[in-house]
């Protein structure tokens, strides 16, 4: 073979190297730019639904933040909810209201309220449905009636679960 011809062969073989190489780097960049232009298009769907839907979303953020109760510590947390839960004893006309904390609890943030009354049916069912209503925080566990007998009044127990978040550790999101 000539030397000429061996020159010839060795440029098309170095070309045909190059062009081998740049369609593998060609074929590489080109799956890459399909991937970003997925991740973008979805990215878009999650803007869009996040527009569309933002109201609603803010709205289940507040409904969630109360489910806690906000306080500074949790015998604060505590102190608040027994008023809270006497007042509405007394308007309820509920008497010997008691309110104490589960002490075998140690979680700070989730602990247990035992409260005892006594009165009429409907002043207890009022009573519930009025703790039920403004303090979403207070999650009932158990319930339990007892009926004197010949009498409309009876003994009323409620354990809740009683959820806060401290104030140094900020609101829930």
């Amino acid at each position: 073979m000539s030397k000429h011809l061996k020159r010839r062969w060795i440029a098309v073989i170095l070309i045909w190297v190059l062009v081998t190489g740049l369609t593998g780097w060609n074929i590489h960049r080109i799956g890459r730019i399909q991937t970003d232009r997925g991740n973008l298009a979805i990215l878009r769907m999650d803007l869009q639904f996040l527009k569309a839907n933002r109201t609603t979303i803010m709205d289940v953020r507040s409904q969630k933040a109360r489910l806690n109760h906000l306080a500074e510590s949790r015998d604060f947390g505590f102190l608040v909810v027994e008023n809270n839960l006497k007042r509405l004893s007394t308007e309820f006309g509920l008497l010997d209201f008691s309110v104490k904390t589960d002490e075998s609890n140690i979680s700070i943030q989730e602990f247990t309220i035992k409260t005892a009354a006594f009165g009429p049916v409907p002043a207890v069912a009022g009573w519930v449905c009025a703790v039920e209503k403004a303090y979403p925080y207070l999650e009932i566990d158990q319930l339990e009636y007892v009926a004197k007998p010949d009498s409309p009044t009876g003994t009323v127990q409620v354990r809740f679960n009683y959820h806060l978040i401290l104030s140094n550790e900020g609101p829930v999101s």
